[in-house]
């Protein structure tokens, strides 16, 4: 029998939003006009990748190039990937970093239940 989703907010800004279901240990990641499906295997895939380009790429931080979209992430569908700049990368980044604390938070709380 298939679960209806139910989806946790674990964070919101006007750049995008993380949400993570329970049922299916799915995530939807948005940023900017692009929204993606992953399981959670995939999420913390996906999250290495944006850590390693920022840091691969940390040398552009407060030059020109920080505006450039030359900074490529790649994402779990055939032949799609998001192209970014460095200042995307970092706002993309502390999106993903704050619905970790939140998963975090909401797996102590559901623990400290049972």
């Amino acid at each position: 029998m298939k679960t209806d989703c139910v989806y946790y907010t674990l964070h919101l800004s006007s750049y995008g939003y993380v949400v993570f279901c329970k049922n299916c240990n799915n995530y939807q990641v948005a940023f900017g006009n692009v929204m993606i499906k992953i399981s959670e295997d995939e999420y913390l895939e996906f999250k290495n990748e944006v850590v390693h380009s920022k840091t691969k790429f940390f040398h552009f931080k407060n030059t020109n190039e920080e505006h450039v979209k030359n900074i490529v992430i790649s994402i779990y569908y055939y032949g799609v990937s998001l192209v970014l700049n460095y200042l995307e990368v970092e706002k993309l980044h502390e999106i993903l970093l704050a619905a970790d604390n939140k998963k975090m938070i909401l797996n102590m709380l559901d623990y400290s239940k049972n």
